[in-house]
């Protein structure tokens, strides 16, 4: 019986792009996208009246800022561990906040791309240059495996823009599981949902009429 030859793969970039096109239906995964021109492509993405989840966010993040603060507050502090970071333009509102009322507290952002991380941690040292700032490189499976190291005080972990939406069910469901693997008791988990919209919607904020997508 013949055995047929196990493919060796370089790194994981060409095994999973072997696995998507070898798979029915064929797919690549999000996350090659986001290379330094495709991090500038989704920031004016985000900028598009269509795409609403972005200003709908920010909305509530400013209108409940001082709510939202008083309940992140810890008496010994607390790490602020933000899934899917992005340029933190919505995060900034609550940093703001946060450093006003001199609360002790890291801001650990974490991201698949090393170049929108830089430039945030350069924006956020401009900023509050005594903010202590760890941003993290990798992917949300990857990260998530080290977050129960963060045992000394209290976590925070923020996951915005409806990011679970993009997951299949299952990985959602692990994601989940992961993450409540990785808390204590005092921890928060602060994740934002979009709700069931129109689906001309939802394709507008993805097929804009600027042709930015």
């Amino acid at each position: 019986m013949e055995t047929k030859p196990k493919t060796i793969f370089k790194n994981s970039f060409e095994e999973e792009v072997h696995e998507g096109l070898t798979s029915f239906p064929k797919y690549l995964s999000s996350k090659y996208f986001y290379d330094n021109k495709g991090d500038k492509l989704f920031q004016q993405i985000m900028e598009l009246p269509e795409y609403y989840l972005t200003g709908c966010e920010y909305s509530i993040l400013e209108e409940h800022k001082s709510e939202i603060a008083g309940l992140f507050s810890s008496q010994d502090g607390f790490e602020l561990i933000e899934l899917g970071a992005g340029d933190g333009k919505k995060t900034k509102i609550l940093l703001e906040e946060f450093m006003q009322h001199n609360m002790d507290f890291s801001y650990l952002p974490i991201d698949i791309s090393q170049d929108v991380l830089t430039e945030l941690e350069e924006k956020v040292r401009a900023k509050w240059p005594n903010l202590n700032i760890k941003p993290q490189q990798g992917t949300y499976f990857k990260v998530l495996n080290q977050l129960a190291e963060y045992n000394k005080r209290k976590k925070v972990i923020f996951v915005l823009g409806s990011n679970i939406g993009n997951l299949p069910h299952p990985k959602a469901v692990d994601f989940l599981s992961n993450i409540a693997a990785s808390m204590r008791g005092d921890d928060l988990l602060f994740m934002g949902f979009d709700l069931k919209k129109a689906p001309h919607k939802i394709l507008a904020a993805y097929n804009d009429t600027q042709g930015v997508t």
